[in-house]
């Protein structure tokens, strides 16, 4: 047996993958080790206000940003008791579908090298920092900006969608439309397939439950909190329990069971998503870019009032009270929990990140592969490793 360990590049984060390979190079073990400190945003909102926690909760990530505050937001106004106006409803749900094509995207650009061949490889990333720069300028109509978006708020949202901002909108949409049908013919065109794309296609994905409580519109189900374990990195290695115990992150199960969630999570539970390679992990997510798009465009011509949708006046009672909230993530199942004490500010406050979920998934997928393409297989579940070591 043969270990090697290198850092990993072009994902969301900082982490190394240890791999443990035999003679013929087929992988027997692996270990995706977050490399990042901990900066223990849990404890760090402890006797903060919901206002100050749902701000610094989106900073959690640069990618995960408007999710991360929209579930902090949720799970306050579920403690509080707050009813959430349809119209500013509809535009955090705008958000939430936006941040997850920002996120798809990127995770399209990271992975362009390794899916198709060098020079159709570059046409395809300028293509895709134009599609997410139409994101983000979409974000920005929304949310206030393109990261971290101040629109979100405990109560709603701070400033309604304008007429103006609604025809800019639906303009930017349209272009964005173009942009992804151009990146599917890109990704269509059998001339530009890799090598390791026509291994990920001839490879199933790992056969594991599904964790899903909602679709590419957000969510439509509460996850079961107490279903979920989390523990430290070495439980879960063997021979390469060392490069675990080095770990700064954590990891999850789902009643006691390694789950898969995200884009082919979603879809083969709730849509019929019927690929599944290793390859379809990565389809589900260019499937749930076209789907989202659909989906702003749909909300956006439902949406009511179209001046309005801010929050109004909060008060927050004297009374200990608690709230969870379930989001879908780009990268799946999003779970926030927290506690508020008789003054209005926060005792506790629990956090379940989708990339907890599935890096055990990922080991997985690894195992009794090349070696050569390890690290590919990492960027096909896209994890994010700042939203993992929180």
């Amino acid at each position: 047996m043969k270990k090697s360990v290198s850092l990993m590049t072009r994902i969301p984060g900082e982490a190394s993958l240890a791999l443990l390979r035999s003679a013929n190079g087929a992988v027997k073990e692996a270990v995706l080790r977050a490399l990042l400190p901990v900066r223990a945003f849990e404890s760090f909102v402890k006797g903060k206000s919901p206002v100050f926690a749902i701000e610094g909760i989106k900073r959690i990530c640069g990618v995960c940003h408007a999710v991360q505050g929209i579930a902090a937001a949720r799970a306050f106004e579920g403690a509080l008791g707050l009813a959430v106006p349809t119209p500013a409803r509809q535009l955090r749900t705008l958000c939430s579908i936006l941040n997850r094509e920002q996120s798809h995207t990127l995770a399209q650009l990271l992975l362009a090298e390794d899916l198709l061949v060098d020079a159709k490889a570059t046409k395809a990333k300028a293509c895709l920092m134009n599609l997410h720069e139409l994101f983000c300028k979409a974000m920005v109509l929304t949310g206030g900006k393109a990261t971290h978006p101040p629109n979100i708020a405990l109560g709603g949202v701070l400033n309604g969608l304008s007429d103006e901002k609604r025809e800019s909108l639906d303009e930017t949409l349209g272009e964005a439309g173009t942009a992804i049908d151009a990146y599917s013919n890109m990704m269509s065109d059998e001339s530009a397939v890799s090598d390791a794309r026509r291994f990920l296609r001839g490879t199933p994905a790992p056969d594991v439950e599904f964790l899903s409580c909602g679709t590419v519109e957000g969510q439509t189900e509460q996850a079961d909190l107490s279903k979920v374990t989390t523990g430290p990195r070495a439980a879960y290695a063997r021979q390469l329990e060392e490069e675990g115990k080095k770990d700064t992150g954590l990891i999850a199960t789902y009643a006691g069971n390694v789950v898969e969630t995200g884009p082919r999570a979603r879809l083969s539970s709730r849509c019929g998503w019927q690929d599944q390679s290793l390859d379809g992990v990565n389809n589900a997510r260019i499937e749930e870019i076209r789907m989202g798009l659909t989906a702003c465009r749909d909300l956006l011509a439902r949406m009511e009032s179209a001046e309005t949708g801010g929050a109004g006046p909060i008060v927050i009672a004297g009374k200990r009270c608690s709230g969870t909230a379930t989001e879908e993530a780009p990268r799946g199942t999003l779970i926030h929990s927290l506690v508020l004490g008789e003054t209005g500010k926060v005792e506790s406050y629990t956090m379940v990140i989708p990339t907890m979920f599935n890096i055990p998934v990922i080991e997985r997928a690894i195992q009794g592969k090349p070696a050569e393409y390890a690290k590919t297989i990492v960027r096909v579940y896209d994890p994010c490793i700042p939203c993992e070591v929180h």
